[in-house]
């Protein structure tokens, strides 16, 4: 232990091993290049001797003066962070990375002389290492179409691009955010930030509430205006084709959507005015999601969080043109963004109660138990979300472990009546099995489109009985969207029914010998949701109006129209304010508020950011590579994550102090 102002804390080795590291990748890139002109690439035998000796003589030579030596060496820690930082950098968002570059000075000086606390130290290197290496894999994936460091064709080029220039790249940017969030943690745990300090409100928060909700209301209202009766996606028609009769009812979109969709054409008068139906949904779902976020900041102030944070939250949902935009789009993942926002503050509180001993009554477990099952309801893939984050979120609250169980039983009791209504009684038909099987049927797809000669294995052969037609896979293969490959004409879900296990393992043989091949594909179809550097734009399909029912848009709302349109697509593609439509960086943010929570003492509180994780990992196995849709219950948490993170529970100082020893 190292003892510093009556504090014990541990100098970590990471710093001295970061900088000494990179001196090492550094040197051997400059020497690299020179021996690289002369001799090529057979010379990487060369190039790792002659950098290991230049490596020995800079430290030998500065050996007697450690502080030139500090310097030498965070001088190479920032040329690594630079170059890194420059394999991602594009267009549209220099000015957002060269914001994080400017904080380099910060992130570097006095480096040599960094004291650490472990449990900081480790979190930092942890979020650090797997964000430096989500960007470089989403950086190989656009640029080559595939995880070019797995492909190499001589040991020379696996020395010369693997070892040195893609390690190189992977450290330097790692080193940078080390260095980077280990700084912010411990800002945010030594230090009392205007913005943690608890307020007092002077209004009353039951009086606010109508007062927010009618200030979102008003702020949503052009967007009505312009594309009046609601927005919609080509999911929407088949909806409304389902809920009007014209085809059968599946289970492939949720039936709880489709009950809401019902109940709003029944009340705007199903055979009188389909339009009214339709104006109808959006008011609803404008008001409800007007009324959860209003609880949000509500609840926050009720917490007595500065106006610092609320005042920018409440700027965030106002403004934010993508939630505009939802407010009345047609889809069933506005309602379960909704439905998730409400469960994430149950949890909160849930937490609080239980870092201060309190006991929560029989209403509050109803209440969590009834938001729970809704959670399930509103999304198909929300029971798997639901399954996987309230269990990880019990096991942090063990304390009250019998509690969660209860509620853990009830949801799934309900959600096993439910579903038993639904498609027994109901005589609704169950999706399609292919739905769950996206990464798979991409898989052999691609396999099949590189390695046609596998048409001829034994798998195939197999295979053949689920792929009528297994000569076109190949040519329907697409790397972002898995629709083309799992159509009815092209996989029987039928057939696969009828023995999973058999076509499983054919999946599982032909994949053995092309385990490559496989993780592209796999990559492919997921890596929008975790490469925050992607230009997702478009975010909302605006040029659909359900003109299959006689409504047309008005052609009063076409100048406005034409303006949020061009405005959003502005804001949403190839500029710095792009990044706050990036899936990725939404996903980064809640980690990163997680990180927060467990860097300033307070890791119980993140505990329920389990729920988010649950249902960002579902999405990894969606049959598109990246929809905002998918995650726009990420996007309207994100911000209520990091608010809550910087000053929910926050104690001046929470940073503990150990007795010297």
């Amino acid at each position: 232990m190292i003892h510093s102002n009556g504090r014990s804390l541990w100098k970590s080795s990471l710093a001295g091993a970061a900088r000494a590291f990179s001196l090492l990748i550094f040197s051997a890139l400059l020497v690299m290049r020179l021996i690289f002109v002369l001799v090529g690439e057979t010379g990487a035998l060369l190039q790792l001797l002659a950098s290991g000796a230049f490596y020995m003589l800079i430290r030998f030579l500065l050996f007697r003066k450690p502080e030139i030596r500090v310097r030498l060496e965070n001088f190479c820690l920032l040329a690594a962070s630079l170059y890194s930082m420059s394999l991602f950098l594009e267009p549209g968002r220099n000015v957002v990375w060269a914001l994080f570059l400017v904080l380099v000075y910060l992130a570097y000086a006095g480096s040599g002389r960094l004291e650490m606390q472990r449990s900081s130290a480790a979190l930092a290197g942890f979020i650090s290492a797997f964000f430096s290496l989500a960007m470089f894999i989403g950086s190989q994936l656009v640029s080559f179409g595939r995880l070019e460091i797995l492909y190499f064709n001589s040991w020379e080029e696996l020395a010369l691009y693997t070892l040195f220039l893609y390690v190189f790249k992977i450290f330097g940017l790692a080193a940078f955010f080390f260095a980077l969030l280990y700084r912010l943690f411990a800002f945010l745990r030594d230090k009392s930030p205007a913005f943690a300090k608890e307020h007092s409100y002077s209004f009353r928060l039951w009086a606010a509430g109508p007062a927010l909700v009618l200030l979102f209301l008003l702020c949503w209202l052009p967007y009505l205006a312009a594309y009046y009766p609601g927005i919609y996606h080509p999911d929407s028609i088949g909806e409304l084709n389902e809920v009007l009769g014209s085809e059968q009812m599946m289970g492939h979109h949720p039936v709880f959507h489709l009950m809401f969709i019902k109940l709003c054409l029944y009340l705007g008068g199903l055979f009188g005015s389909v339009e009214a139906g339709l104006l109808c949904y959006s008011l609803l779902q404008m008001l409800i999601q007007a009324s959860v976020f209003s609880a949000a900041i509500l609840y926050l102030a009720e917490k007595r969080l500065s106006p610092w944070l609320l005042f920018p939250l409440g700027l965030f949902f106002a403004l934010y043109m993508a939630g505009g935009f939802y407010s009345i789009y047609m889809v069933k993942d506005v309602l379960f963004g909704c439905i998730t926002l409400a469960l994430l503050l149950m949890l909160t509180e849930e937490s609080l109660c239980n870092k201060r001993g309190v006991k929560r009554g029989a209403a509050s477990l109803a209440a969590l138990t009834l938001v729970s099952f809704l959670f399930c309801i509103s999304r198909n893939n929300g029971i798997y979300a639901f399954l996987l984050g309230f269990l990880l979120y019990a096991l942090c609250n063990r304390e009250r472990i019998k509690r969660y169980a209860v509620i853990y039983a009830a949801v799934l009791l309900l959600f096993a009546g439910y579903n038993y209504t639904v498609y027994n009684v109901m005589g609704i038909a169950k999706g399609r099995s292919a739905e769950m099987l996206s990464v798979p049927l991409q898989q052999i797809a691609r396999t099949v489109k590189l390695y046609p000669e596998e048409l001829e294995s034994p798998e195939a052969q197999v295979l053949r009985e689920v792929f009528p037609d297994m000569e076109q896979l190949g040519g329907l293969y697409k790397s972002y969207i898995s629709d083309p490959v799992k159509a009815e004409n092209v996989f029987s879900s039928e057939t696969f029914d009828s023995d999973p296990f058999r076509y499983g393992r054919a999946w599982l043989g032909l994949g053995m010998r092309h385990v490559r091949t496989y993780i592209d594909a796999a990559l492919l179809q997921c890596y929008g949701y975790f490469y925050p550097n992607l230009d997702v734009g478009g975010t909302v399909n605006l040029g659909i109006p359900p003109n299959s029912y006689g409504i047309e848009r008005s052609e009063s709302g076409s100048l406005l129209r034409s303006r949020l349109s061009n405005t959003y697509g502005y804001y949403s593609s190839n500029q710095p304010t792009s990044v706050f439509h990036s899936i990725g960086f939404a996903v980064w943010l809640i980690i990163l508020s997680a990180g927060i929570f467990a860097a300033t003492g307070r890791a119980k509180l993140a505990a329920p950011c389990f729920m988010l994780l649950g249902k960002w990992l579902t999405i990894l196995l969606s049959p598109v590579f990246c929809e905002f849709r998918y995650v726009y219950c990420l996007f309207i948490c994100a911000p209520v994550v990091l608010v809550m993170s910087l000053g929910l529970e926050r104690e001046p100082g929470s940073r503990e102090i150990e007795a010297e020893t």
